[in-house]
């Protein structure tokens, strides 16, 4: 399970998985949990019947090394498109248009998705984390939260070199 990352993200999926293991901390928070065996108990069997959490996370992974691979073609992009050029070069135009046709048009909704998913379920981890005493428990789920961070920072320098490139070869944001 959760072997690979997600085709699409699916919100109500999602929201379903979220729902039952705030359900399962939630008891764990209480003072007598036995009280919700049976709601815990279903919650449980909820997260056992998908495996969209472990994609889930898997994909966070994914999506952060595949922007970390990108540094190298990124490196130097104003120079590579010759923006200090008098005349704006065909090749700056294409690799606008790229840009903005697959990262902002295609990329960045799923980072996006994908980021708000991770840190809402991050959040329930964090709670987790701080019920249970086993140092491997804790490290795993610290790893987990982790993710959604490493992600940001990964989308973050991934964007620094276009930004760049947009304000080097004088394109306007968004045209």
């Amino acid at each position: 399970m959760g072997a690979n990352g997600l085709r699409e993200v699916d919100d109500a999926v999602f929201a379903e998985q979220l729902a039952a293991l705030e359900q399962v901390v939630y008891a764990l928070e209480q003072s007598q949990p036995q009280n919700d065996e049976a709601r815990v108990e279903a919650a449980l069997q909820t997260i056992h019947q998908s495996d969209y959490l472990p994609r889930l996370w898997r994909t966070l992974q994914e999506q952060s090394a595949y922007l970390t691979q990108l540094a190298t073609i990124t490196d130097n992009l104003t120079e590579r498109a010759g923006c200090d050029a008098p005349t704006r070069p065909n090749r700056a135009e294409v690799l606008h248009t790229v840009f903005l046709k697959f990262f902002i048009g295609e990329v960045q909704p799923q980072l996006a998705a994908v980021t708000a998913q991770g840190q809402r379920a991050a959040n329930v981890l964090q709670r987790l984390q701080a019920l249970t005493s086993q140092p491997l428990l804790q490290d795993y789920l610290a790893q987990l939260v982790t993710s959604v961070a490493q992600l940001r920072e990964a989308t973050k320098a991934h964007v620094q070199p276009w930004q760049s490139f947009f304000t080097a070869c004088e394109f306007t944001p968004g045209g």
